[in-house]
């Protein structure tokens, strides 16, 4: 599997690491994913690239719900599955490409998002919870014998 790093994604993994810059503010741009589905089915779904007043480009896809770019579009999207497969232009998000608009590789339509940080926090709370109860309870300890 390809990695965001790999050359085998070519420009759509360096766009997808930061918002693409566009010239025409207030713009709305159409593209159509090719998207192909865990049971086979292959359809084209529109994706709308606006172009910000700070130049930035938003996606937002059919449902009204805005990304700041592909990476946060495949982590926090509520319209693809992690089985299903999307196919974007290699320019995706750029507006103002001059390239040819051929598509990329195929990448999960979405990603997991991490319960990493959502265990780190509750590891720690658990951790200060012990330590403030054991403290309390050592030093009702000490008291008892003095």
């Amino acid at each position: 599997m390809a990695t965001w790093d790999s050359p085998a994604l070519g420009i759509a993994s360096r766009a997808a690491a930061s918002p693409a810059r566009c010239a025409s503010a207030g713009r709305t741009y159409s593209v159509n994913v090719i998207v192909e589905h865990k049971n086979g089915k292959v359809e084209l779904k529109p994706l709308f690239l606006v172009c910000q007043p700070n130049h930035l480009v938003k996606i937002v896809d059919w449902k009204g719900d805005s990304y700041d770019d592909l990476d946060d579009f495949r982590a926090h999207n509520h319209v693809f599955s992690d089985d299903d497969k999307i196919n974007v232009p290699r320019t995706f998000p750029s507006v103002d490409a001059t390239e040819s608009p051929a598509f990329g590789p195929a990448v999960s339509g979405h990603t997991g998002t991490s319960t990493a940080r959502w265990w780190l926090t509750a590891g720690l709370v658990l951790m200060l919870i012990t330590g403030g109860l054991g403290s309390v309870w050592i030093f009702a300890r000490h008291r008892r014998r003095l």
